[in-house]
């Protein structure tokens, strides 16, 4: 019989719906790179909205500084890519705008995109607002 005393146990982190989780910071994944439009896919979780002021709706423009691993955002008037709640379905999409809850924002990811990118967590001291505008710095420090 084997022991199982020596086991190091994993258990999950995932704390179940997005829109109502503790984590804080940001989160950026890249996804679909074998595929012929991979895409960036940044999380802002609550305190980073409240920092920002922004609410579920809102449109983004992201710009990325592909040497020192920064990404920015702000938002826009018209146009970019709208901020959408996180792990909502169809029939709740209403009823998130204007709310500020972990919301993501979709974007192509640009070819030749850094690896420092592929997927991070940054803490809220990675998440800085200058300008107006969220600078996310992937790097580590």
């Amino acid at each position: 019989m084997t022991n199982f005393k020596d086991f190091e146990w994993i258990t999950p982190s995932r704390s179940g719906n997005g829109s109502k989780s503790s984590a804080a910071g940001a989160r950026i994944v890249i996804y679909g790179i074998g595929g012929n439009r991979p895409q960036l896919l940044i999380v802002l979780y609550p305190d980073t909205m409240k920092l920002m002021r922004w609410v579920v709706g809102d449109r983004l423009d992201v710009g990325i500084d592909n040497a020192r691993g920064l990404v920015a955002l702000r938002r826009v008037p018209v146009n970019g890519y709208a901020l959408g709640a996180m792990s909502v379905g169809k029939a709740d999409r209403e009823k998130t705008i204007g709310t500020n809850v972990a919301s993501t924002v979709k974007v192509p990811a640009p070819a030749g995109l850094n690896a420092c990118f592929s997927r991070v967590s940054l803490n809220p001291d990675d998440c800085a607002e200058v300008d107006g505008i969220l600078v996310l710095s992937v790097q580590s420090k």
